[in-house]
C-alpha cells in the first residue's frame, strides 16, 4: 500500500469518527443546512412562474383585443407592439404590486428558515460560515428594500435574486482567499486531522478550489443578469436559465476530483487500477450514456441543417451508445470511445453554430415568430441552444467518467 493510500485511509477513518461523535442537535443542523436557500428559490420560482403566466395571459389578451378592435391591421399591430412593451423585463412600475407578492413571500419565508439555521449553527458549533454572511446579507437587504423602497425591491427580487445571491457569495469568498483563509477550509476543518491541516499541500488545494468557486459565483451572477437582455421567447434564454446549475455541478466535480489529481501530481504517485470492482453508479452512467446517444440521434434527425452535420451527428450518436455499452462491460475501448465521443460532441455543435449558413426560409420563420411573440431572434439561436445544452450534459459525463478511468487501465 502506497503512502497516499495510507493518508486516504487515515482521513477516512478520522472523518467517520468525527461524524459519528456528533450530537443529535449537530446532526439536525447539518441536515437543516440544505433547507433555507432551496426553499427560498423554490418559492421564488413558483411565484415568478405563476405571476409570469398571468402577465403573459394579460399581454396576449390585451394585444388580441387591440388587433380585433382596430379599424385596420396596421393600426392594431402598432397598438399590440406598444402594449407588449409594458411586459418586457424589467416591467414598468405599473406591475410592481404583482411582482412584489412572490418576492416578499419568498424573502420572508427564506429569512425565517435561514435565521433558524444561522442561530442553530452558532449554538451547535460556535462557528459562522463566511458564505452564510452572504445569504444573511441578501435577506436583510431584501427586507430593508421591502420596507424602504418597495418598487426597487419588486424589480430586484423578482428578476435578479440569483444575480444578487451569487454576487454576494463571491465577495466574502474572494476576501477569504485574499486574507489567507479560503472559505472552503471552514467546511472541512472539522473532519480533517490536525496533522493534515498543517500540511502545505492541503492549503494550496483549498486556495485553488476556493478560487474556482469564486469564478463560478461571478459567472453565474453575470449569466442570470444578462439573460434578460435576450427575448424571453428565445431558446437561448431558456438555456441560460439552466447554465448556472451546470456550473455549480462543474464546481462540485472540480472540488471532488481535483484533490486526488493534485496530490498525485505533487507526490508523483502513479495511477493504479483499484482492487475494488466497478461501482454500480458508473454502470448507471453507462446506461445513461446510451440514452444520451439515442437522444442525440433523434436531434440529428430533427436538425437537418446540412448533410455533413447530420451524418456527423449520427456517427457521434452511435459512438456514444457504443461507449455506454463499453462502460457497462468495463472495457478499455469503452472509456476511449466515451471520452473522444463526448469531446467531439461538444465541438460539433459549436462548430455547426459558427459555420452554418441559413436560408431565406429560416429567416422568414424567425420573422413569423415575431408576430407571435414580438421578439425577433435569429435562427442561429436554435443551434446555440443545442450547443449550450449538449456542452453542459457532455461535460457532466466527462466530469463523472474521467476520474474513473483507472478502472479501465489493464
Amino acid at each position: 500500500m502506497s503512502a497516499i493510500d495510507d493518508v486516504d485511509k487515515m482521513m477516512s477513518d478520522y472523518r467517520e469518527k468525527v461524524l459519528a461523535s456528533r450530537t443529535r442537535f449537530q446532526r439536525f443542523v447539518d441536515r437543516f443546512t440544505m433547507v433555507p436557500m432551496p426553499t427560498y428559490f423554490i418559492l421564488m420560482f413558483l411565484g415568478v412562474f405563476s405571476t409570469g403566466t398571468r402577465l403573459t395571459s394579460l399581454d396576449l389578451s390585451l394585444r388580441s383585443c387591440a388587433m380585433l378592435s382596430s379599424p385596420n391591421f396596421l393600426a392594431g399591430f402598432q397598438k399590440s407592439i406598444l402594449i407588449h412593451l409594458w411586459f418586457i423585463p424589467p416591467t414598468p412600475t405599473i406591475w410592481n404590486p404583482a411582482l412584489m407578492t412572490p418576492g416578499a413571500t419568498s424573502v420572508l419565508v427564506g429569512f425565517s428558515l435561514f435565521l433558524v439555521y444561522f442561530v442553530s449553527r452558532r449554538l451547535a458549533y460556535n462557528q459562522i460560515y463566511y458564505i452564510d454572511i452572504s445569504f444573511l446579507t441578501f435577506f436583510l437587504i431584501g427586507i430593508l428594500l421591502l420596507l424602504a423602497a418597495p418598487r426597487l425591491f419588486a424589480t430586484l427580487y423578482y428578476y435578479y435574486p440569483a444575480t444578487l445571491v451569487f454576487g454576494l457569495l463571491a465577495i466574502p469568498s474572494f476576501i477569504s482567499i485574499i486574507a489567507g483563509k479560503p472559505f472552503t477550509l471552514q467546511h472541512v476543518e472539522r473532519v480533517y486531522p490536525q496533522v493534515i491541516k498543517e500540511l502545505d499541500i492541503y492549503k494550496k488545494i483549498h486556495y485553488r478550489v476556493a478560487t474556482f468557486f469564486v469564478l463560478v459565483f461571478i459567472i453565474n451572477s453575470a449569466v442570470f443578469y444578462f439573460r434578460f437582455y435576450l427575448p424571453t421567447a428565445s431558446p437561448v434564454f431558456t438555456a441560460l436559465f439552466f447554465m448556472p446549475f451546470y456550473f455549480l455541478i462543474l464546481a462540485w466535480a472540480f472540488m471532488t476530483h481535483f484533490v486526488g489529481w493534485y496530490r498525485r501530481r505533487v507526490l508523483k504517485t502513479p495511477l493504479q487500477k483499484p482492487a475494488t470492482s466497478l461501482p454500480s453508479l458508473v454502470k448507471i452512467g453507462g446506461a445513461l450514456l446510451i440514452i444520451y446517444g439515442q437522444l442525440t440521434f433523434i436531434v440529428g434527425l430533427w436538425m437537418s441543417t446540412s448533410i455533413t452535420f447530420s451524418a456527423l451527428s449520427y456517427i457521434l450518436a452511435i459512438i456514444l451508445m457504443l461507449s455506454g455499452f463499453g462502460v457497462i462491460l468495463v472495457k478499455k475501448w469503452g472509456w476511449y470511445l466515451a471520452i473522444s465521443g463526448l469531446f467531439s460532441h461538444i465541438g460539433l455543435y459549436w462548430l455547426t453554430w459558427i459555420a452554418t449558413t441559413y436560408s431565406l426560409t429560416d429567416w422568414l420563420a424567425s420573422v413569423g415568430n415575431f408576430f407571435v411573440t414580438l421578439s425577433l431572434y435569429p435562427p442561429s439561436d436554435n443551434l446555440l441552444f443545442l450547443a449550450l445544452i449538449f456542452s453542459s450534459v457532455s461535460s457532466i459525463f466527462l466530469c463523472y467518467l474521467f476520474p474513473k478511468r483507472n478502472y479501465y487501465l489493464l
